[in-house]
C-alpha cells in the first residue's frame, strides 16, 4: 500500500503554489480600492506632466532678456503687458512726451497807436454821393479834369435817360396788360394764375423805372455842378475914380 501511494504521488504533475501569484493581484486590488494611495498616484502623474511641458517650449516664447514667462503664454500683440513683465518685442514702453505750450498775449492787451494829429481826409459833399458809388470831388479838380468829367457824365446821363424811357414804355404796356387780365379774369377768359403773373411783371417794371429815375436825377445834379464850375468867373468892373 505504501509503494502504491508513492507511485501515484510521483505520477501527479507538480502544481505551483497559488499563493505567489494571487498575492500581487490581491495587493493591486487593495491599492486600487484605497483612496489615499489612489490620490498619491494621481498627484504623481500630474506633477510629471508640467515638468515635461516646462522643459519643452517654443523659441518665440523666450523674451529678449532670456526669461521664460511663468504661465508659458506669450502676450499677444496689442495687449498691454502687466507690471514687471517684459513684452514680446523686448522693448520697454517709452515715457510720455512732454510738450511746451507758448502762451500768446491776449488780444485786449495789445495797444493800438493813436492816429497822427494831422490825418489827411477825403471829405466829399453828401450831395455828391449817390447810391451807385458815384462820388465826384468837383471842388478839388482842375479845369481840364472838370471838362473830362463833364463828357463822361454827359454820356452816362444820355444812356440813363434813354434806358429810362424804354423802361417806362414797357412798364406802361405791362400795366395795361395787367388791367386787361383783371377784366378777363372776371369774365372767366383767363385763369387767376395768369392774372397774378401779369401783375407781378408790371410791379417788376415799376421797380426798375424807380431805380432809373433816381440814377438820372443824380447824374443830372452832377452835370449841373460841373457846368457851374466851368463857368468863368465874371470880372468885376473897374471902379472909376471920382475927380
Amino acid at each position: 500500500m505504501g509503494s502504491k501511494a508513492a507511485d501515484s504521488a510521483s505520477k501527479l504533475p507538480t502544481q505551483k503554489s497559488p499563493v505567489s501569484t494571487s498575492q500581487p493581484k490581491m495587493q493591486q486590488a487593495h491599492e486600487a480600492n484605497d483612496p489615499v494611495h489612489k490620490n498619491k498616484t494621481d498627484a504623481g502623474t500630474k506633477s510629471e506632466q508640467p515638468a515635461k511641458q516646462s522643459q519643452t517650449f517654443k523659441p518665440d516664447q523666450v523674451s529678449k532678456s532670456g526669461q521664460v514667462p511663468m504661465s508659458g503664454q506669450v502676450p499677444k500683440s496689442g495687449q498691454v503687458p502687466k507690471p514687471g513683465q517684459v513684452p514680446k518685442s523686448g522693448q520697454l514702453s517709452k515715457e510720455p512726451k512732454t510738450y511746451r505750450v507758448i502762451k500768446s498775449p491776449p488780444a485786449n492787451s495789445r495797444l493800438v497807436p493813436p492816429p497822427p494829429p494831422t490825418t489827411p481826409s477825403f471829405l466829399v459833399d453828401p450831395s455828391m454821393v449817390s447810391l451807385y458809388g458815384l462820388s465826384m470831388p468837383i471842388d478839388s479838380l482842375s479845369r481840364e479834369a472838370l471838362k473830362d468829367r463833364e463828357k463822361e457824365i454827359s454820356v452816362q446821363f444820355k444812356d440813363a435817360s434813354a434806358e429810362l424811357e424804354a423802361k417806362r414804355k414797357k412798364h406802361n404796356e405791362r400795366q395795361e396788360r395787367a388791367e386787361n387780365f383783371k377784366e378777363l379774369y372776371k369774365e372767366g377768359v383767363v385763369s387767376r394764375r395768369e392774372m397774378e403773373t401779369a401783375e407781378a411783371e408790371a410791379s417788376e417794371f415799376a421797380g426798375e423805372v424807380e431805380r432809373l429815375e433816381s440814377k438820372t436825377k443824380e447824374l443830372k445834379s452832377l452835370l449841373d455842378r460841373i457846368k457851374q464850375r466851368l463857368v468863368p468867373p465874371t470880372k468885376a468892373a473897374p471902379r472909376k475914380l471920382i475927380h
